[in-house]
């Protein structure tokens, strides 16, 4: 879910110059997953600075970085938090797979539920 872009949390400012993006992100249904998504899009953001710094010969202006913040539509924003299940999904897969022998060791001794 991503937050609308319009109405912020109160308590934030609602200059020209605030990228919502974060506030946007963070509305996912798990916060971790906000948190990658968040991750994500700076790092997307991070390589446009050098490409464009590559390209330009020198780092893009406020109004260019302005006009870049502009091209975060919803649709885009969707799919970093998409990436972000998806990395979360794998992340989760591999240490089910990594404990498994542990997990399944306790239970066959009778002692996976006294971990709890």
């Amino acid at each position: 879910m991503i937050r609308d872009e319009q109405n912020p949390p109160p308590s934030l400012s609602r200059s020209s110059e605030y990228n919502t993006v974060f506030e946007r992100l963070s509305g996912a249904a798990s916060p971790v997953a906000g948190a990658v998504a968040y991750a994500l899009y700076k790092n997307a953001k991070r390589q446009w600075i050098q490409e464009f710094r590559e390209t330009n010969g020198r780092r893009p202006t406020q109004e260019e970085c302005k006009h870049h913040m502009s091209t975060q539509t919803d649709a885009v924003l969707s799919a970093y938090l998409s990436q972000s299940d998806q990395i979360l999904a794998e992340y989760a897969e591999d240490i089910i797979k990594e404990e498994r022998p542990r997990i399944l060791a306790e239970a066959l001794k009778g002692d996976f539920w006294r971990s709890f």
